[in-house]
């Protein structure tokens, strides 16, 4: 069978196909396990990077023919191609973003649709204010002062001119929602700044200040007649330039819009980057405290294993040594022992936490003094009840059985029941363990 090295010396020197499936087929398990690990699971990314590393080998395969090992080549090269790939994302979702964001910030503010939408009812959610907010929006929008020279006017300090201008704009906005127009504080604001950029048409002013005279100069009715005619004549003059800044009013509406929009997105864009770093370090953080919690569990359940353990010891009993001589069983012998102390057993905390209960057989041997020797558990339904009745049986003491008039050596076995008495299920009652009679 040809090696990589051949079948890519192959491919280059004569364009085999045949020879570069083979190479396909022998490590395309690899780069594509490798792709999708990069890509964070999206296999339709994980195939397009796999693509492009098969594309980069037949693009070098004279190179790689002198390349030790082609399987590592591939590895490096498909991790290449996958941060390229996620960079690309990553690049197009911020794309995505800004985007939606200036759609946002445009939403009515900058549309035509939604300018037109706002523009006939302006002046009709202003004049719903009261006349403190509504001085303070014509002052800052419609004059474009200071607030500073808010304050001055309105005998106010420049700090409080600042928040009555920000209450009346949240005014606005709801009065603007109540009429099914949704806009921002700063689509808003966007919209009233622009009332300082509209200038009146050439002629207007000179216009209107000659109707004016004319109107106050004429006493008689005849002369009142005339200036009547000329007033129209000379509003239907305005009226016809009023047309036209109409027409121009979108495009200088957007040309002055156009740089505050796009500062505002900026802003946006670092603000959401330190939101992202400080997400992050609170992630951290959390991780740090779990971390700090999990050592703290460790330390409460070394200290509950080392009680346990002074538990235990204080619990155990050293057992005496195995007795010597004959050991008889019960019935071999002519009298039975007879017990003369049985210490109950402890019931193990751990089931009595969860209510198991259960018993355990155990078989001990009663030297001819009535000691207890060797328990051992026969069986148990629980492991921790076997021990907890070997160490029960082991401080136990009997009335020797007898054989042919002399105390003997008897093995017996006993069964220890391990019960819980009624109680409730948050406050066990008291444990009661059963000892059959011999």
């Amino acid at each position: 069978m040809q090696d990589d090295a051949e079948l890519l010396r192959l491919y280059a020197e004569t364009h085999s196909e045949p020879a570069f499936a083979e190479l396909v087929r022998r490590h395309l398990k690899l780069v594509y396990s490798v792709a999708v690990r990069q890509m964070h699971g999206d296999v339709h990314l994980a195939e397009d990077v796999t693509q492009q590393v098969f594309v980069d080998c037949a693009a070098n395969a004279a190179a790689l023919c002198r390349h030790p090992v082609l399987g590592g080549w591939l590895y490096r090269t498909t991790r290449y191609r996958a941060i390229d790939t996620l960079r690309r994302e990553d690049r197009r979702r911020n794309r995505e973003q800004q985007s939606h964001i200036m759609n946002e910030l445009t939403i009515p503010a900058i549309t035509e649709g939604s300018y037109d939408a706002l523009r006939p009812v302006l002046d009709e959610v202003i004049s719903e204010l009261d006349a403190q907010d509504r001085d303070a929006v014509t002052l800052r929008f419609f004059e474009n002062r200071r607030f500073a020279e808010i304050g001055a006017k309105l005998r106010l300090s420049e700090n409080s001119a600042r928040m009555r201008v920000e209450r009346a704009l949240q005014k606005l906005q709801a009065r603007l929602s109540r009429r099914g127009i949704t806009s921002s504080a700063a689509a808003l604001t966007a919209i009233l700044a622009e009332q300082t950029s509209i200038a009146a048409p050439a002629g207007l002013a000179a216009s209107v200040l000659n109707c004016a005279l004319t109107a106050t100069a004429t006493s008689t009715f005849g002369s009142g007649i005339s200036t009547v005619l000329m007033s129209t004549t000379k509003l239907k003059s305005g009226l016809i330039a009023a047309v036209v800044v109409v027409g121009t009013v979108a495009v200088i509406f957007q040309y002055h819009s156009r740089g505050p929009l796009e500062d505002k997105i900026e802003m946006l864009r670092r603000e959401r980057q330190e939101l992202a770093r400080l997400n992050s370090e609170n992630r951290r953080l959390e991780q740090v405290t779990r971390e700090v919690a999990a050592y703290a569990n460790d330390g409460a359940a070394l200290a509950k294993l080392r009680n346990e353990a002074v538990e235990l010891e204080s619990h155990s009993v050293q057992r005496p040594p195995s007795v010597t001589g004959p050991i008889f069983d019960l019935k071999d012998l002519d009298i039975s022992p007879t017990a003369k102390k049985q210490t109950p057993a402890a019931y193990p905390r751990e089931l009595k936490a969860t209510g198991v209960s259960g018993e355990a057989k155990v078989s001990l041997v009663i030297d001819a003094e009535g000691k207890v020797h060797d328990v051992e558990v026969v069986s148990s339904s629980h492991p921790l009840l076997g021990d907890a009745a070997v160490v029960a049986a082991s401080k136990w003491e009997y009335n020797a059985g007898v054989k042919a008039g002399v105390p003997v050596n008897v093995r017996i076995e006993v069964t220890v029941n391990f019960r819980l008495a009624q109680g409730t299920a948050s406050s066990p009652a008291p444990v009661r363990s059963w000892f059959p009679a011999l």
